[in-house]
């Protein structure tokens, strides 16, 4: 196999990135591989500190991303300035395992997309909902349609990359999933692996929850407006709604529950960006409603 290129979007990651990189600096890979950072225009000491690691990580490169905003135009950028046949992508803010890129490249021998394990525990003192839990053991799957890899543990070889046209750049949330769906509509299945795992960091704050929980249900809705052709789940209804709100309940004993806060408030931000998404495209959401009353 020829150079693998990891490739790590960073945005004011000062107090953590330091975690990412220490766990770059002791991979079991004995191959040939680099990390391009892009920093999208970080304005705390986040390329400072990325700096002080150079020649403690391999092949170590920081690019300035600043002019093109967003996590999907920086990952373009760095897949733009690595010179591997393989792209490893991670964020700034987790911690990839040991033996991560080992685990990467035995996959990608045999696979061209690939998505790694999510260990949502490690890096958090709370409770996570059982679909983010589930991450750990198979890839997520969106809207009821295709799996997808998360853009924090995602493998693709150069030539489904760019057979594509790489991250959808308007996009500023969903980029992930909207890449995993076109690469496999384009005939690349999904391999999940086990062994190649990223210790993700999940928001501590209440409101930051809320608020990515709302970016997350607009990006549904733009999801669904792509990708309803081929049979993607209207996010709205009986359905999503129980999908969502269930991962906050959790049977305690025989005759009681008890209530994940912190997933109660992701399914209602994520909710309530469906609403708000619907209210931002009213045509979109009166051919939606003659979607919804063809499938009744």
């Amino acid at each position: 196999m020829g150079c693998i290129s990891v490739i790590m979007p960073v945005y004011n990651v000062a107090a953590t990135v330091r975690e990412q990189l220490h766990g770059l600096s002791r991979q079991s890979y004995r191959g040939e591989w680099e990390v391009i950072v892009c920093d999208n225009g970080s304005t705390d000491d986040t390329r400072a500190v990325c700096e002080a690691w150079i020649g403690r990580v391999p092949a170590l490169t920081i690019i300035d991303t600043s002019r093109s905003p967003g996590a999907a135009a920086a990952r373009n950028r760095g897949a733009s300035a690595a010179r591997g046949s393989v792209l490893a992508f991670c964020d700034g803010d987790d911690v990839v395992y040991p033996n991560w890129l080992e685990a990467c490249s035995a996959a990608a021998q045999h696979h061209e997309f690939i998505a790694g394990a999510i260990d949502p525990f490690s890096l958090n003192r709370f409770s996570v909902p059982s679909s983010d839990a589930s991450s750990l053991h198979r890839a997520p799957v969106a809207l009821s349609f295709k799996p997808f890899a998360i853009g924090a543990n995602m493998v693709v070889s150069r030539r489904a990359f760019d057979q594509v046209g790489g991250f959808r750049e308007r996009l500023l949330h969903m980029e992930d999933i909207d890449l995993s769906w076109r690469i496999q509509l384009a005939g690349y299945p999904l391999h999940f692996e086990p062994s190649a795992v990223v210790a993700k960091r999940y928001p501590a704050d209440i409101r930051t929850v809320w608020r990515k929980s709302v970016e997350q249900g607009g990006g549904d809705v733009v999801m669904y407006r792509h990708y309803r052709q081929y049979g993607v789940e209207f996010p709205c209804g009986i359905g999503p709604l129980y999908s969502d709100f269930k991962g906050a309940f959790a049977r305690a004993h025989r005759f009681g529950f008890t209530v994940n806060g912190r997933a109660l408030v992701a399914a209602a931000g994520r909710n309530y960006g469906r609403f708000a998404g619907w209210c931002r495209s009213p045509g979109w959401y009166r051919r939606s409603l003659q979607d919804v009353r063809r499938v009744r």
